[in-house]
Formats: structure tokens, sequence, C-alpha cells
């Protein structure tokens, strides 16, 4: 399945985890996609209520602004070991966000992966938002909302036919959208075809030799069946 490009995220931003999520929708199903008028992000203050505040989309406004709106960051401060959900700073979009997303927007989450190394980091970091635990098991209890299981697996599988992921790279802080042939990476706004790494199989490169760890975590989406 081809990749269709969702452009050039900004320097220095934080809107990866949506620009890579508005490519892996639009290449499922553009114009599916291209309906999608809003959607519900998370109230800070209440994290265990899940993705339940509705956040509409703006006249003339691409899908990765909506979809950043709707993520916000999650702030990982890994020396004290702590994490915060917010809409304001910097960090990561959240793994539950995109999912959570791509579910209201109509699509299948197939499945959301997860090394071992990155699950005990994730455990370690303890939630400062009210009410939460480790990142882990708010991650896992946000997932649960929408049905999708969190399974620890090593190594690196492409998606399925008719699948596409979301895949998160350099150790954790960025996300990749991946097909069976293609990644689209929104640092440079390219897509290139991929290949294995020699003897680290879970690292893939592409056709300009830019090299991609992905031992941490992936997102598998598909149309509904």
């Amino acid at each position: 399945m081809s990749l269709t490009s969702a452009g050039k995220q900004p320097g220095g931003s934080d809107e990866c985890g949506a620009y890579a999520l508005q490519c892996v929708l639009q290449s499922l199903d553009g114009q599916r996609a291209t309906s999608i008028q809003g959607v519900k992000r998370l109230d800070p203050a209440n994290v265990p209520s899940g993705y339940t505040v509705a956040v509409g989309r703006g006249e003339k406004e691409e899908l990765h602004d909506l979809f950043y709106q709707a993520s916000g960051v999650l702030e990982l401060e890994l020396e004290e070991q702590r994490a915060r959900y917010a809409y304001a700073g910097s960090g990561m979009n959240a793994p539950s966000a995109l999912a959570t997303i791509a579910a209201q927007a109509g699509y299948r989450v197939r499945e959301v992966v997860i090394s071992s190394a990155c699950k005990a980091t994730y455990k370690e970091l303890s939630v400062s938002n009210s009410g939460c635990r480790n990142l882990y098991t708010t991650e896992k209890a946000l997932l649960t909302r929408i049905g999708v299981a969190v399974r620890e697996r090593e190594g690196f599988d492409p998606p399925p036919d008719g699948s596409l992921s979301l895949v998160l790279v350099r150790d954790g802080e960025h996300w990749v959208a991946v097909s069976g042939e293609e990644l689209y990476d929104p640092a440079t706004g390219g897509v290139e075809e991929w290949s294995r790494v020699a003897d680290h199989p879970t690292d893939l490169t592409t056709t300009t030799d830019m090299t991609y760890d992905c031992t941490g975590l992936r997102i598998t989406v598909a149309l509904p069946s």
C-alpha cells in the first residue's frame, strides 16, 4: 500500500504524531479522512475519564492541526521519572491519543505492540496528572477504553496487508508512518522505500540512507471489517 505524505512538520514542533496519523488515515481511505470534522481529547485534570472533550475542525484546517489539538503533548522527564499529559509545553504525542483519534474517526485499531524495554521505561515514569499511576498503566487503561489490548512483543513486523502502522522511533521521541514497503517521516515530509538493516533486524533504512530504530512501540490501523 502506498503512503500519501501529510507534508513536513514545522521545524522544532511536537506534531510528528499528528502528521504521521494523517498520513496513515488518508492513505487507508482519503475520502473517509477528508470527512473528519471533529474528535475528542483528554481533560488533563481528569485523565482516567478518557478522551471525552470535543474538538472541532476549523474551516480549511488541515487534519494534522485537528489531530494535534486533540493529542496535545505527553511530557516525559526520564531523569526525574515523571510524565504529564498536557495541551501546552513540549513532548511527544501519546500513543493512546493517536489510537483513540483513529478509532473515533471510524478506523480499526488492530493492535498496539510494545517492546519489553519500552514497557519497563513507561512503568518507571510516574504520571503527575491526578488519578494516574505509572505511564504504562495509564496508557493501557486509556487504550482499553477503545477496546485495544497492548501486546508485548520483541522485534519489528511490517503491517499486514490492508494495514498501516504508526511507529515510535529515535528513542521514543518521534513518530513515523510505515507500510509494507514505504516509510513517511514528518520531519522531512518525504515518503521513501525501506529495507531492513543487515545484523539489525529492528532497524529500517531508506533510499536516502536514513535509519530508523523500530524497537519501541507501534500502532497498527486498518479500515473497519
